[in-house]
Parts: C-alpha cells; sequence; structure tokens
C-alpha cells in the first residue's frame, strides 16, 4: 500500500513539474519573435477580425445593376483616401440621363453578394415599386438626385460636406465622420488611369495609382504600381501590388498602403531597395485572401494589421 502511495505522489509531482513547464513555454512562446523580427503578444494583442479581399482591377468596368436587376452604368474609377487607404466612392459611368457625367456612390453601397453581378444598394432611403418596361425607379431617383451625386472630373480634393450629401443619399454612414468636426478636406488618388480622350476633355485629375512609378525613400529602387488589393469588409486598400521591382527574379510583391506618400508628383515608397528585394513575394492565386499571408507582410514592415482588435483603425 506504501509503495502504491508513494507512486501515485511521485505521479503527481512529475505532472505538476510537467504543467508548470507547459505554462513557462506557453508564456515566453507568447512573446517570441515572429520570424520576421518583431515581437508580438499573440493572445492579446492580435486577434484577427476577418479578411476577404479582391483586386481593383477585378471590379473596374464591371456592370451595376439597381436592385430591380436593370442595368445602371459600369464602375469607372474608385476615388481613394490618401490618409488611410478608404475607398471613398465608387465612380459609375453611363448611367442613363448623366451624359458624360460621371455618379458618385460609396463604397459601401456596392454589394456583390450574389457572385456575379454588382448591385448598388440604396439602403433603406427609397422604397419603390418595380419599375415599368420604360424606366427603372432607381435610375429615375438618381437622376432626380444628380445635383448631389454627379462628377465631371475626379478630383484630387473631396469636399467631406459633399461626399457626406452623396452617403445620406445612400444610407451610408461616412467613416470620416467619427470624432471629426468639423471634417477636414479628404485628398484623394484615383485607382485606374483615365482614357485619353477623359483626360483631354476634362484636364488633370486626382493622381492615378496603377501602373504609376513608386521611388524607394532612399532612391535607389522605382517600382510600378501593378493593382490594389481591397478588403471589402473594411472598403479600405490593404496592399499596393508592385511588379518589376529591380533586383528580383520573381514578378510581385505587395506593400501595405500606409507605405506610400507623395512628394510633390512623384510617388514614394517608406521602405529601401533592400526591403523591397527581400520582401514576401505575392501569388494572387494563393496569398490573395490568406490572412496569414497579410499578416507576414505588416509586420515585415513593421506594422501592426489594421484589421486586429489594438491594430489601425
Amino acid at each position: 500500500m506504501e509503495k502504491e502511495d508513494k507512486k501515485m505522489n511521485n505521479t503527481v509531482k512529475i505532472l505538476t513539474l510537467v504543467s508548470i513547464f507547459s505554462l513557462f513555454l506557453f508564456g515566453t512562446s507568447a512573446f517570441a519573435e515572429n520570424g520576421y523580427g518583431y515581437s508580438e503578444a499573440t493572445t492579446e494583442t492580435y486577434h484577427s477580425m476577418g479578411w476577404n479581399t479582391f483586386e481593383a482591377s477585378a471590379l473596374i468596368g464591371q456592370t451595376v445593376y439597381t436592385p430591380f436587376g436593370r442595368k445602371l452604368g459600369h464602375i469607372e474609377d474608385f476615388m481613394i483616401d490618401r490618409n488611410n487607404g478608404g475607398v471613398v466612392l465608387a465612380i459609375i459611368s453611363d448611367v442613363p440621363g448623366f451624359g458624360e457625367e460621371f455618379v458618385a456612390a460609396p463604397f459601401s453601397s456596392l454589394d456583390t453578394s450574389d457572385g456575379y453581378r454588382v448591385l448598388l444598394n440604396f439602403g433603406d432611403h427609397y422604397t419603390l415599386n418595380p419599375p415599368s418596361d420604360l424606366e427603372d425607379p432607381y435610375a429615375y431617383q438618381l437622376y432626380r438626385d444628380r445635383a448631389i451625386v454627379r462628377l465631371f472630373t475626379i478630383p484630387s480634393t473631396i469636399d467631406p460636406l459633399w461626399a457626406d450629401s452623396v452617403y445620406q443619399l445612400f444610407g451610408q454612414t461616412p467613416y470620416w465622420t467619427e470624432g471629426r468636426t468639423p471634417h477636414p478636406d479628404i485628398m484623394s488618388y484615383r485607382a485606374v488611369r483615365s482614357p485619353v480622350l477623359e483626360s483631354l476633355i476634362m484636364g488633370k485629375t486626382a493622381p492615378v495609382l496603377t501602373g504609376a512609378t513608386a521611388e524607394s525613400k532612399d532612391g535607389k529602387a522605382a517600382a510600378r504600381i501593378d493593382d490594389l488589393v481591397i478588403d471589402s469588409k473594411d472598403g479600405r486598400v490593404a496592399f499596393l501590388v508592385l511588379d518589376h521591382v529591380p533586383g528580383r527574379s520573381d514578378s510581385e510583391v505587395a506593400v501595405p498602403f500606409n507605405e506610400l506618400s507623395m512628394s510633390g508628383d512623384v510617388f514614394v515608397l517608406n521602405t529601401t531597395q533592400e526591403q523591397l528585394v527581400s520582401a514576401p513575394s505575392f501569388n494572387e492565386s494563393a496569398d490573395m485572401n490568406d490572412l496569414r499571408y497579410a499578416e507576414n507582410v505588416y509586420r515585415f514592415f513593421g506594422q501592426q494589421p489594421y484589421w486586429t482588435e489594438k491594430g489601425m483603425r
């Protein structure tokens, strides 16, 4: 009996030591380096909120439909907040009654949930009857309110009061209204390069990202912005996709949007040639919706991912 009690006591001691050792390993690993040279407390400050993205080029040119399924126009461009990468407005062309002018709509009013077409969601602002054979009531509603939503040129500075009225028309809440009174002007980029004819007619518009050259801050590298990866949940540009990076044999690299700024008319990346050469490669088919890949890219460039609970908002 004494032998059995002794054996049981030894077992309890061993289990206790194993538990203490396991807790020690857990505690140290929670603050271990993540492989990119940055320490992280994984259990407290790094909780992911979701990840679903698409490339801007996938939506540019897509047909937009009204809630009744009638064709309304095409996605021409996106206006992007230079400060935080938020897609402020979607620009829709070829809308009946607008001629050569564009229709501006909140990015959050675009609904792609049915998987094969883009609907323009008017929220609860309008409750309209089904269309007649001649006219869609939502298209007519836009035409009636064209003084609010129309754009002839895509400006580099957005009047926030006008943008507020556009959001209100679609039953959306502007992200820039949180804690800001009065609202500052919104400096914008546009996603894609305008057609030559449009440039000749309209003159200078907001700086264009896709196809532009971005220089490293040390001036040793210049890469081309090939596309934008947009977070469909938050409506923000998560990444710039770069190609033609000097010193790399693979084709593309993803860089967090906040690495980008402008110096005069030049796009500048807050990174060096050495960082660009050693940055994780971007593969559209494998990395687009891979949250771990996205986290690693942000960590590599020394940024806290904005989609985490305690990250940038």
